[in-house]
């Protein structure tokens, strides 16, 4: 497999997470939890967007 290749892929399962967490965040009502899951988030579109600089 080629790098971009690679990067590619680990961006699609950044994606799916992501997606994941939007539904997950809006069913939670315990404000703890729900900031974690949102810290959670943040650090992965971090890293997605950073990914994505790296891909280009």
């Amino acid at each position: 497999m080629q790098e971009k290749e690679i990067i590619s892929d680990y961006l699609s399962c950044i994606n799916e997470s992501l997606a994941c967490y939007r539904g997950i965040i809006a069913q939670i009502e315990n404000e703890q939890l729900r900031q974690t899951l949102q810290d959670m988030r943040n650090q992965d579109e971090v890293r997605q967007y950073n990914l994505f600089k790296k891909a280009k």
